[in-house]
């Protein structure tokens, strides 16, 4: 229970304060424990951080993993627009963790940059092979332009960087929206045919 509980609070004050900034003692005081208390969970400050880190990562990769699992039966590019919107999706809706994010990304503590990396990168790891089969079925099938999987998988994360970027800054707006209008966009320079809005799809 205190386990997690700390790790909750933690990720908190991390994402409010920084690494350098959050104190330990700030965080077994929220918990309801004396700071001699966390050390019976973790060895120190450097560990907690990272488990919040590597917690959020495994659930990340989690995430992402299931929305591939629940959009198996469509066609290329509507899974890829599927994981599009998820790998926003996951930060949208939850201020600490997208100003933990935002931290870890933008101002990693020197010492951890090497291990941050590590860690977050092992998100793309996991999900970039998949689209680039669904890049590569999509040129097959002829919907999408025969460029290399390799390179639009280098676009999509692009795309999807840009948008988060703009999402720490000024948090969301109008998601739905602007979401599909970027992709429109984008797929007018990598697909065939013209981009079926949801909306206009189902109706």
């Amino acid at each position: 229970m205190s386990y997690d509980k700390i790790k909750q609070v933690a990720l908190k004050h991390f994402a409010r304060d920084g690494y350098e900034g959050a104190s330990l003692s700030q965080i077994a005081s929220e918990v309801g424990i004396k700071k001699p208390s966390i050390y019976n969970h973790y060895a120190g400050k450097e560990e907690l951080f990272l488990s919040v880190l590597t917690g959020i990562s495994d659930d990340y990769k989690r995430f992402l993993a299931s929305r591939l699992e629940q959009s198996e039966g469509d066609s290329p590019e509507r899974q890829l627009f599927r994981m599009y919107t998820s790998y926003i999706e996951y930060f949208t809706f939850d201020a600490d963790r997208t100003d933990f994010w935002k931290r870890v990304i933008m101002f990693p503590p020197a010492f951890l940059k090497e291990r941050i990396v590590q860690i977050v990168g092992e998100v793309e790891q996991l999900i970039a092979p998949r689209l680039a089969a669904l890049f590569s079925d999509g040129i097959g099938r002829g919907t999408i332009r025969a460029f290399d999987p390799g390179e639009l998988v280098t676009l999509f994360y692009s795309l999807v960087n840009g948008y988060m970027m703009g999402l720490m800054m000024v948090g969301p707006h109008d998601f739905t929206n602007k979401l599909e209008r970027i992709w429109t966009m984008f797929w007018q320079g990598i697909g065939y045919g013209e981009w079926e809005t949801e909306g206009r799809r189902d109706g």
